[in-house]
Protein backbone atom coordinates (compact mmCIF):
# COMPACT_ATOMS: atom_id res chain seq x y z
CA UNK A 1 0.00 0.00 0.00
CA UNK A 2 1.47 3.38 -0.92
CA UNK A 3 1.42 6.13 1.56
CA UNK A 4 -0.33 9.73 0.92
CA UNK A 5 3.50 11.76 0.93
CA UNK A 6 1.23 13.95 3.75
CA UNK A 7 1.84 11.13 5.65
CA UNK A 8 5.39 9.82 4.90
CA UNK A 9 6.67 13.43 5.39
CA UNK A 10 4.55 13.57 8.83
CA UNK A 11 6.76 10.44 9.77
CA UNK A 12 9.94 12.03 8.22
CA UNK A 13 8.97 15.04 11.27
CA UNK A 14 8.93 13.05 13.77
CA UNK A 15 11.69 10.70 13.07
CA UNK A 16 13.99 13.72 12.32
CA UNK A 17 13.21 15.53 15.46
CA UNK A 18 14.92 15.61 18.60
CA UNK A 19 13.17 13.08 21.01
CA UNK A 20 11.86 14.84 24.30
CA UNK A 21 13.99 13.16 27.01
CA UNK A 22 11.79 11.79 29.28
CA UNK A 23 13.40 12.82 32.79
CA UNK A 24 12.07 16.69 31.02
CA UNK A 25 8.63 14.95 31.05
CA UNK A 26 9.09 14.26 35.27
CA UNK A 27 10.85 17.42 36.45
CA UNK A 28 8.75 17.91 39.19
CA UNK A 29 9.43 20.04 42.86
CA UNK A 30 8.40 19.70 46.44
CA UNK A 31 8.03 22.34 48.78
CA UNK A 32 6.48 22.26 52.52
CA UNK A 33 3.18 24.61 53.39
CA UNK A 34 3.10 26.09 56.26
CA UNK A 35 -0.53 26.50 57.84
CA UNK A 36 0.44 30.43 57.73
CA UNK A 37 1.03 29.95 53.88
CA UNK A 38 4.42 30.29 54.00
CA UNK A 39 5.99 28.12 51.49
CA UNK A 40 10.01 26.35 51.70
CA UNK A 41 11.22 24.21 48.02
CA UNK A 42 13.29 22.03 49.47
CA UNK A 43 14.08 19.17 46.73
CA UNK A 44 13.92 18.65 43.21
CA UNK A 45 13.51 15.49 40.88
CA UNK A 46 14.78 15.23 37.20
CA UNK A 47 13.15 11.73 36.71
CA UNK A 48 16.35 9.81 38.14
CA UNK A 49 17.62 11.83 41.22
CA UNK A 50 17.13 14.11 43.66
CA UNK A 51 18.90 17.60 44.34
CA UNK A 52 18.41 20.07 46.83
CA UNK A 53 18.29 23.31 44.68
CA UNK A 54 16.61 26.40 46.96
CA UNK A 55 19.28 27.99 49.34
CA UNK A 56 19.37 27.30 53.16
CA UNK A 57 22.45 29.24 53.91
CA UNK A 58 22.00 33.20 53.09
CA UNK A 59 25.61 34.51 54.28
CA UNK A 60 26.97 36.26 51.27
CA UNK A 61 23.77 35.35 49.08
CA UNK A 62 22.86 38.10 47.01
CA UNK A 63 18.47 37.79 47.97
CA UNK A 64 16.29 38.53 44.83
CA UNK A 65 13.93 41.01 45.09
CA UNK A 66 10.99 39.20 43.18
CA UNK A 67 9.82 36.48 42.04
CA UNK A 68 11.00 37.03 38.30
CA UNK A 69 14.69 37.62 40.12
CA UNK A 70 15.07 34.12 41.35
CA UNK A 71 17.68 32.51 39.29
CA UNK A 72 16.70 29.08 37.65
CA UNK A 73 19.25 26.73 39.14
CA UNK A 74 17.13 27.33 42.83
CA UNK A 75 14.22 25.56 41.00
CA UNK A 76 15.36 22.97 39.74
CA UNK A 77 12.39 22.96 36.76
CA UNK A 78 11.34 25.16 34.03
CA UNK A 79 9.37 27.15 33.83
CA UNK A 80 9.69 27.95 37.24
CA UNK A 81 6.29 27.01 38.84
CA UNK A 82 3.69 30.02 39.82
CA UNK A 83 1.23 27.10 41.36
CA UNK A 84 1.54 24.00 43.16
CA UNK A 85 -0.79 21.26 44.08
CA UNK A 86 -1.51 20.09 47.90
CA UNK A 87 -1.10 16.73 48.70
CA UNK A 88 -2.38 16.00 52.10
CA UNK A 89 -3.14 12.05 53.50
CA UNK A 90 -2.48 10.82 50.06
CA UNK A 91 -4.95 12.65 48.47
CA UNK A 92 -4.66 16.12 46.16
CA UNK A 93 -6.13 19.09 48.43
CA UNK A 94 -6.44 22.04 46.14
CA UNK A 95 -3.58 24.21 44.89
CA UNK A 96 -2.03 27.43 46.22
CA UNK A 97 -0.23 30.08 44.16
CA UNK A 98 2.82 31.60 44.82
CA UNK A 99 2.64 35.21 44.86
CA UNK A 100 5.51 36.39 46.20
CA UNK A 101 9.01 36.22 48.13
CA UNK A 102 10.11 36.70 51.52
CA UNK A 103 12.19 35.80 54.86
CA UNK A 104 11.21 34.42 57.77
CA UNK A 105 12.85 33.36 60.63
CA UNK A 106 12.88 29.53 61.71
CA UNK A 107 14.19 28.31 64.54
CA UNK A 108 17.41 31.08 64.94
CA UNK A 109 17.94 30.99 61.49
CA UNK A 110 17.04 33.62 58.73
CA UNK A 111 15.31 31.61 55.70
CA UNK A 112 14.07 32.71 52.10
CA UNK A 113 10.64 31.71 51.67
CA UNK A 114 7.79 31.88 49.09
CA UNK A 115 4.75 33.27 49.89
CA UNK A 116 1.29 32.08 49.03
CA UNK A 117 -2.63 33.01 48.56
CA UNK A 118 -3.41 29.58 50.89
CA UNK A 119 -5.48 30.54 53.41
CA UNK A 120 -5.81 27.79 56.46
CA UNK A 121 -8.93 27.20 57.83
CA UNK A 122 -8.98 29.20 61.40
CA UNK A 123 -6.94 30.87 63.23
CA UNK A 124 -2.48 30.60 62.38
CA UNK A 125 -0.29 29.83 65.56
CA UNK A 126 2.06 32.77 65.98
CA UNK A 127 5.16 32.67 64.00
CA UNK A 128 7.16 31.81 67.05
CA UNK A 129 5.76 28.04 67.48
CA UNK A 130 8.34 25.45 67.33
CA UNK A 131 7.77 23.03 65.22
CA UNK A 132 5.27 25.12 63.31
CA UNK A 133 2.72 23.14 61.93
CA UNK A 134 2.40 21.95 58.41
CA UNK A 135 -0.39 21.49 56.29
CA UNK A 136 0.92 19.63 53.10
CA UNK A 137 3.79 18.42 50.52
CA UNK A 138 3.50 20.72 47.65
CA UNK A 139 4.47 19.84 44.39
CA UNK A 140 4.89 20.82 41.28
CA UNK A 141 4.94 18.61 38.26
CA UNK A 142 3.34 14.79 37.97
CA UNK A 143 4.98 13.27 40.66
CA UNK A 144 2.07 11.73 43.33
CA UNK A 145 2.05 11.28 46.69
CA UNK A 146 0.62 8.25 48.73
CA UNK A 147 -0.30 7.99 51.94
CA UNK A 148 2.09 6.84 54.49
CA UNK A 149 0.05 4.74 57.06
CA UNK A 150 0.12 5.09 60.79
CA UNK A 151 0.06 1.64 62.43
CA UNK A 152 -2.90 1.68 65.14
CA UNK A 153 -1.39 1.40 68.86
CA UNK A 154 -1.43 -2.51 70.02
CA UNK A 155 -2.60 -3.60 66.40
CA UNK A 156 -0.77 -7.34 65.58
CA UNK A 157 1.28 -5.23 63.17
CA UNK A 158 2.36 -2.72 66.13
CA UNK A 159 3.22 -5.64 67.84
CA UNK A 160 5.00 -7.14 64.71
CA UNK A 161 7.66 -4.25 65.05
CA UNK A 162 7.96 -4.34 68.74
CA UNK A 163 9.11 -7.62 69.07
CA UNK A 164 11.31 -7.39 65.89
CA UNK A 165 12.78 -4.15 67.04
CA UNK A 166 13.69 -5.06 70.71
CA UNK A 167 17.05 -7.03 69.88
CA UNK A 168 18.01 -3.88 68.29
CA UNK A 169 17.06 -1.92 70.49
CA UNK A 170 19.35 -3.14 73.42
CA UNK A 171 22.19 -3.12 70.80
CA UNK A 172 21.57 0.43 69.95
CA UNK A 173 21.43 1.41 73.73
CA UNK A 174 24.22 -0.18 74.50
CA UNK A 175 26.20 1.63 72.03
CA UNK A 176 25.15 5.53 73.10
CA UNK A 177 25.78 4.44 76.98
CA UNK A 178 29.31 4.15 75.82
CA UNK A 179 29.78 6.61 73.86
CA UNK A 180 30.29 9.16 77.03
CA UNK A 181 33.96 9.41 77.77
CA UNK A 182 33.36 9.79 82.27
CA UNK A 183 29.79 8.93 82.56
CA UNK A 184 28.56 5.54 83.53
CA UNK A 185 24.27 4.48 83.07
CA UNK A 186 23.79 4.21 86.53
CA UNK A 187 21.46 1.25 85.40
CA UNK A 188 23.58 -2.17 84.71
CA UNK A 189 23.14 -3.37 81.11
CA UNK A 190 21.44 -6.66 82.49
CA UNK A 191 18.73 -3.97 84.46
CA UNK A 192 18.18 -2.21 81.57
CA UNK A 193 17.13 -5.01 79.00
CA UNK A 194 14.92 -5.72 81.56
CA UNK A 195 12.63 -2.97 81.70
CA UNK A 196 10.14 -2.12 78.81
CA UNK A 197 10.41 -0.28 75.73
CA UNK A 198 7.40 1.64 74.91
CA UNK A 199 6.65 2.30 71.15
CA UNK A 200 5.41 6.10 70.66
CA UNK A 201 4.99 6.06 66.61
CA UNK A 202 4.86 3.77 63.85
CA UNK A 203 4.79 4.56 60.07
CA UNK A 204 4.34 2.42 57.16
CA UNK A 205 4.30 1.77 53.41
CA UNK A 206 5.20 -1.15 51.04
CA UNK A 207 8.67 -1.18 49.70
CA UNK A 208 9.73 -2.05 46.45
CA UNK A 209 10.53 -5.82 47.12
CA UNK A 210 8.16 -7.95 46.77
CA UNK A 211 6.99 -9.01 49.71
CA UNK A 212 8.60 -6.15 52.24
CA UNK A 213 6.96 -3.56 54.50
CA UNK A 214 8.96 -0.58 55.34
CA UNK A 215 7.92 0.85 59.05
CA UNK A 216 9.60 3.93 60.47
CA UNK A 217 9.68 3.50 64.60
CA UNK A 218 10.19 5.47 67.48
CA UNK A 219 10.96 4.23 70.90
CA UNK A 220 11.72 5.06 74.22
CA UNK A 221 12.71 2.86 77.18
CA UNK A 222 12.28 4.94 80.64
CA UNK A 223 14.07 4.81 84.01
CA UNK A 224 12.68 6.34 87.40
CA UNK A 225 14.72 9.04 88.67
CA UNK A 226 17.34 9.02 91.11
CA UNK A 227 18.34 11.35 93.89
CA UNK A 228 20.77 13.23 91.49
CA UNK A 229 18.26 13.62 88.68
CA UNK A 230 16.84 17.59 88.58
CA UNK A 231 12.83 17.80 89.21
CA UNK A 232 12.31 14.29 89.26
CA UNK A 233 13.10 13.70 85.67
CA UNK A 234 14.89 10.20 85.05
CA UNK A 235 16.75 9.00 82.55
CA UNK A 236 15.20 8.29 78.97
CA UNK A 237 16.30 6.06 75.86
CA UNK A 238 14.99 7.48 72.38
CA UNK A 239 15.50 5.19 69.19
CA UNK A 240 14.18 5.49 66.27
CA UNK A 241 14.68 4.58 62.09
CA UNK A 242 13.90 2.35 60.24
CA UNK A 243 12.38 -1.65 59.82
CA UNK A 244 11.88 -3.61 57.34
CA UNK A 245 10.23 -6.77 57.76
CA UNK A 246 10.24 -8.99 54.70
CA UNK A 247 9.13 -12.85 53.95
CA UNK A 248 9.85 -15.54 56.03
CA UNK A 249 9.99 -13.08 59.20
CA UNK A 250 13.66 -11.62 58.00
CA UNK A 251 13.88 -8.30 59.64
CA UNK A 252 15.95 -5.87 58.55
CA UNK A 253 17.55 -2.69 60.63
CA UNK A 254 18.73 0.82 60.61
CA UNK A 255 18.04 2.10 64.34
CA UNK A 256 19.77 4.68 66.45
CA UNK A 257 19.65 5.49 69.98
CA UNK A 258 20.13 8.41 72.31
CA UNK A 259 20.29 8.51 76.19
CA UNK A 260 18.42 11.53 77.01
CA UNK A 261 16.29 12.63 80.38
CA UNK A 262 12.46 12.45 80.66
CA UNK A 263 12.45 16.32 79.11
CA UNK A 264 13.73 14.80 75.49
CA UNK A 265 16.26 17.73 74.95
CA UNK A 266 17.94 17.38 71.54
CA UNK A 267 15.46 14.96 70.23
CA UNK A 268 13.35 15.20 67.04
CA UNK A 269 10.28 13.32 65.74
CA UNK A 270 9.08 12.24 62.09
CA UNK A 271 6.17 14.00 60.74
CA UNK A 272 5.62 11.93 57.12
CA UNK A 273 4.56 13.75 54.09
CA UNK A 274 3.68 11.02 51.78
CA UNK A 275 5.62 8.18 49.55
CA UNK A 276 6.39 9.09 46.10
CA UNK A 277 7.61 6.26 43.66
CA UNK A 278 9.54 7.18 40.59
CA UNK A 279 12.27 5.60 38.31
CA UNK A 280 10.73 2.34 39.93
CA UNK A 281 11.60 3.24 43.56
CA UNK A 282 9.55 3.85 46.47
CA UNK A 283 10.77 7.75 48.45
CA UNK A 284 9.87 8.90 51.31
CA UNK A 285 9.06 11.98 52.19
CA UNK A 286 9.36 13.65 55.83
CA UNK A 287 10.09 16.18 57.87
CA UNK A 288 11.97 15.90 61.30
CA UNK A 289 11.91 18.22 63.72
CA UNK A 290 12.27 19.04 67.34
CA UNK A 291 12.87 22.36 69.72
CA UNK A 292 15.85 22.71 68.41
CA UNK A 293 16.13 21.77 64.98
CA UNK A 294 14.01 21.12 61.74
CA UNK A 295 14.79 19.82 58.38
CA UNK A 296 12.89 17.58 55.56
CA UNK A 297 14.20 14.70 53.81
CA UNK A 298 13.97 12.05 50.86
CA UNK A 299 15.14 8.76 51.48
CA UNK A 300 14.87 5.05 49.92
CA UNK A 301 14.63 2.51 52.62
CA UNK A 302 15.32 -0.77 51.13
CA UNK A 303 16.96 -4.04 52.65
CA UNK A 304 20.33 -3.54 51.64
CA UNK A 305 20.06 -0.04 53.69
CA UNK A 306 18.82 3.62 53.74
CA UNK A 307 19.64 5.59 50.50
CA UNK A 308 19.37 9.13 51.44
CA UNK A 309 18.44 11.06 48.57
CA UNK A 310 18.73 14.60 50.03
CA UNK A 311 18.16 16.37 53.30
CA UNK A 312 17.52 20.15 53.38
CA UNK A 313 17.84 21.86 56.83
CA UNK A 314 15.11 24.50 56.96
CA UNK A 315 16.45 26.01 60.39
CA UNK A 316 18.37 25.16 63.89
CA UNK A 317 20.01 26.60 66.86
CA UNK A 318 22.57 26.15 68.37
CA UNK A 319 25.17 25.32 65.68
Amino acid sequence: MKLPASVLLAIAVALLAPAVPASQERDAMLAVLRRDGIVTPFAAFDGRRWTARWPANLQNLELPISLEDVPERWWGMEPPPRSMTIWRDGARAGSVAITGLSTTRLMCERRIVLKSDYKAPGATPPPFEVPYPKDGLLVAGNLTVEKIQTVERGSLEWNQVLIALREEFNKQETIASRSFSSWVHPFPEQQRHARPISIEAVYSAPAREKGWTTYYVEAVREYPPGREDKDGCGLATYAHGWVLLGPKNVARMRVSARITYCDRKGVGYMLPFGLIRANDRHYWVYQYSGFEEEWYEVAEPTPRGINGQIAYVAGMCGG
